[in-house]
């Protein structure tokens, strides 16, 4: 006991550092934390209880589950880093996205309270959560966040470049917390994510994506999906049909209430970029490919159809390019195998796919006043630039 308190004066903490907030479930493969006070990360165990401002870290082909102590459920993908924390005045779970992927269950707040119960941040964008399931990516290379709701809604707007710390004092003075300044800023300028939709934000756009809805194969196949990638799951083909089935009835139902949207759109004035609805989303670069434009358009879902032409999926709803191509964080669609001449055919897919992501990875031109009025995608947005 004598140890630990000398710990906790040498390193400058108090009692609060060392309070439990969350519990480990499970755990795959390689999977670290450190925690304050800790002068190396050691291997996560189940069972592990976890405190304030405990970093997490998995290699490939692991992942781990943690609970918080309100039930919310937290699955650490492949490849990615969390900071977790619990903000004590509001009772918020918060979780810092460093990189990767996460995807939570939160349990729904009170009615009574107006926050969000639970507070996502990354590098460049605020997630704010009353009681949903939902995913999340943040790919430093592509510098996006993602997000896809697979139930309840969810907040997002785009972080700004800088936000000040508040400290003990500040706080003494009245200074707004960095989650009421999250919780104000999802207020003001945050868009809404409802089940089954998509929406990202980017350096080059001036605010979040407009949500739109992806397609039910990938939203089921999502649903189902418990490792984020870390393993190859594989369901019965009858489960998966019953989940897709009961996804596209959901999301049926949901589109009678909603305003069709039929075309990409970038509204120069307001700067913002509103994608095709009905693709997929490539979890790992946070890249939403929308549907080809000559895709049919499906009246009773608001949504294209995502044929082979933009790619396919796993059985547990991984992105796959079309044959010939992958898709690079940051760089778009490129040729497989660099030391093979490609094809005309594939050549010409990675450029239409390209212009089609452009929005996502490409600053929008500045645009002449008299042309403002015209929200051509096409000229404000160019592949060839890639």
């Amino acid at each position: 006991m004598k140890k630990l308190i000398t710990l906790a004066i040498c390193f400058g903490l108090n009692w609060s550092s060392f309070a439990s907030i969350a519990k480990v479930k499970k755990v795959k493969g390689e999977v670290t934390r450190l925690s304050i006070g800790m002068r190396e990360a050691i291997q996560l165990k189940d069972g592990d209880t976890l405190s304030k401002d405990t970093s997490l870290l998995s290699q490939d082909k692991s992942f781990a589950i943690i609970v918080y102590e309100d039930g919310t459920q937290v699955t650490l993908g492949p490849n990615s880093k969390i900071i977790i924390d619990k903000i004590e005045k509001t009772d918020q779970q918060f979780v810092a996205l460093l990189t990767g992927k996460i995807k939570a269950e939160v349990e729904k707040a009170a009615k009574e309270k107006k926050d969000s119960k639970m507070l996502v941040k990354t590098r460049s964008a605020a997630l704010g959560v009353r009681g949903t399931v939902f995913q999340t990516t943040y790919n430093p290379e592509s510098k996006i966040t993602s997000l896809i709701t697979l139930r309840g809604k969810v907040a997002m707007a785009k972080m700004p470049e800088k936000t000040k710390e508040v400290s003990k004092e500040d706080e003494k003075k009245g200074e707004q917390t960095e989650s009421q300044q999250m919780d104000k800023l999802l207020n003001k300028s945050g868009v809404v994510v409802e089940k089954g939709e998509y929406s990202g934000v980017s350096d080059n756009l001036a605010h979040a994506t407009a949500p739109v809805t992806i397609a039910a194969e990938q939203v089921a196949k999502l649903t189902l999906n418990k490792t984020l990638g870390a393993t190859e799951e594989k369901f019965d083909k009858k489960v998966v049909e019953d989940q897709i089935a009961k996804t596209t009835k959901e999301m049926v139902d949901k589109a009678k209430t909603e305003t069709p949207i039929k075309t990409a759109k970038f509204d120069a004035k307001k700067e913002v970029y509103t994608p095709r609805p009905g693709g997929f989303v490539d979890i790992d670069s946070g890249v939403y490919v929308p549907p080809a434009r000559e895709s049919a358009y499906i009246d009773n879902l608001n949504a294209y159809t995502a044929t082979k032409k933009i790619g396919s999926l796993t059985e547990d709803g991984q992105y796959i390019p079309p044959k010939g191509l992958k898709l690079e964080a940051g760089k778009g669609f490129v040729v497989e195998d660099e030391n093979q001449k490609a094809s005309e055919t594939v050549l010409a897919s990675a450029k239409e796919l390209n212009q089609d992501i452009a929005a996502q990875i490409i600053k929008p031109k500045k645009a002449k006043l008299e042309e403002l009025e015209d929200d051509a995608y096409e000229k404000y947005f160019n592949a060839d630039e890639l």
